[in-house]
């Protein structure tokens, strides 16, 4: 057996010995992701986050022998008794390590590194599918701006970490006189900082590639493609572009900023009217970029519309349609599934880890960016000033559901009542993230794997050079 990665040490002390009853009969945790590897299986526990490989000839015995790799398997609960109730102590995990909104810490200031900005509400773009339609355009203006930035200087944590500025809309770039002042003036503090941007990708000029680097510290971004060029600029459908291809000019300005250096991830969103569509986008964009270092794409469905919900069969033949354009995507190497975390997931995002605001176009805080015109829960002029009623309701959660029984991937999934895109699962939802699971794990296995094999060729050439 080979320990790939080892249990979540703080995990397994609040967890406590796991007790092996010979009187009982014995069973695997029901959250483990296995995968059928090199005459073994590559095992990954949910539970406490460990990671191995073992021959099928271990594994074939674990109930029948006593030796030191079943021993383990024990003492690192891939093993249990019979009666063991996994959800119910990962229930009681995820509530103890749950952040207190009314710590002293939560929320306040020189705690906060990550800072959520609406420089407007505003965009030159008209996208039938936009959660903000209808809500007023508002911007930001030049004193608000100030502001916000003389909070963001108090509330930061300065030396600790590297500050996150995140710049949201609205379109971010419909107001860059918003931008520059913020980051002048977190700048002029001395603080270490980055951003990133969710943005259309229209308005990106290269003369200003200067003051990207140098005064907003512009990292990385997200850009939306929905589909080829007719599709695209049917969907987008901006403002004052007679005579322009909004389609040519946003993937030639993705390559200017990924030639820069700045990260760029491509969502693509979905829905059945440009499913199929995106399959081909996919291929067109792998000979525009020529999978370019900076470039990564991943799709994903179009928010759900509380007052229009898919039906049964029409969210079935959604996700078979997503699973099709993972295929696709890993076709063309454009698929690249993220490794498991190493912790149980005990916070749903930003909106309860205590230490990530978002900031309206007025000053108004909040904690997610899906709230533009509510939910807030005080103001830059008075941050100390707390509405803990409104906090502590994006603490509320989904109870679990008949499904969540036998979903192997329990441990990794939280879903805050409030979350209008995760709040809801169902077996479609379930069975595409259990798949992302085994993708997941099989991406570890081999990159452990390869790694193993370098270090072992590098020893072997080490070691005949000094025969040599």
């Amino acid at each position: 057996m080979n320990i790939i990665r080892r249990s979540n040490e703080q995990l397994l002390k609040m967890l406590g010995p796991n007790k092996r009853d010979l009187s009982k009969n014995q069973r695997l945790n029901k959250y483990l992701v296995i995968e059928d590897i090199h005459n073994g299986k590559a095992i990954f526990n949910e539970f406490t986050r460990a990671f191995i490989w073992m021959p099928n000839f271990q594994f074939d015995k674990i109930y029948t022998e006593n030796s030191d790799y079943v021993q383990y398997l024990w003492e690192n609960y891939f093993l249990v008794n019979e009666d063991f109730d996994e959800q119910k102590v990962t229930d009681d995990l995820k509530k103890r390590l749950r952040p207190n909104p009314e710590s002293n810490w939560y929320l306040n200031y020189g705690n906060i590194y990550e800072f959520t900005i609406f420089t407007t509400m505003a965009c030159n773009a008209r996208c039938f599918y936009c959660y903000e339609k209808g809500r007023p355009q508002v911007p930001m203006k030049a004193e608000t701006a100030r502001e916000v930035g003389d909070y963001i200087v108090k509330a930061a944590m300065k030396n600790e970490r590297e500050i996150q500025l995140r710049w949201f809309g609205g379109e971010p770039l419909v107001n860059e006189n918003a931008m520059d002042i913020i980051c002048q003036k977190v700048k002029d503090a001395g603080y270490k900082y980055s951003s990133s941007i969710t943005t259309n990708g229209f308005l990106f000029k290269k003369e200003k590639l200067d003051k990207y680097k140098d005064l907003w510290h512009l990292r990385s971004g997200q850009v939306t493609i929905d589909g080829t060029e007719e599709v695209y600029n049917k969907t987008k459908n901006y403002k004052n572009v007679k005579g322009k291809n909004p389609y040519r000019i946003v993937l030639d300005n993705v390559k200017m900023m990924a030639d820069w250096g700045m990260n760029i991830s491509i969502r693509m969103n979905m829905d059945m009217y440009n499913a199929e569509n995106i399959k081909q986008l996919i291929i067109d964009l792998e000979k525009e970029w020529n999978h370019h270092p900076k470039i990564s794409l991943y799709c994903w469905p179009i928010f759900e519309d509380d007052d229009n919900p898919r039906t049964d069969e029409e969210k079935r033949e959604l996700y078979k349609k997503l699973e099709e354009i993972d295929k696709v995507l890993k076709e063309h190497k454009f698929y690249h599934p993220r490794e498991r975390a190493e912790q149980i997931r005990f916070t749903h995002c930003m909106i309860d880890h205590g230490k990530a605001v978002v900031i309206g176009t007025q000053g108004d805080l909040g904690v997610c960016e899906h709230y533009s015109e509510t939910e807030f829960w005080g103001h830059i002029k008075d941050p100390k000033k707390k509405d803990l009623t409104t906090i502590k309701s994006f603490q509320e959660y989904m109870e679990p559901e008949k499904i969540c029984e036998t979903c192997p991937i329990y441990p990794s999934c939280i879903r805050a009542k409030k979350c209008h895109d995760l709040r809801y699962c169902d077996q479609y939802i379930k069975e595409w993230h259990i798949r992302q699971a085994h993708e997941s794990v099989n991406l570890m296995y081999w990159r452990w794997f390869n790694k193993v094999n370098k270090e072992r060729q590098n020893k072997l050439q080490q070691q005949q050079q000094n025969i040599t």
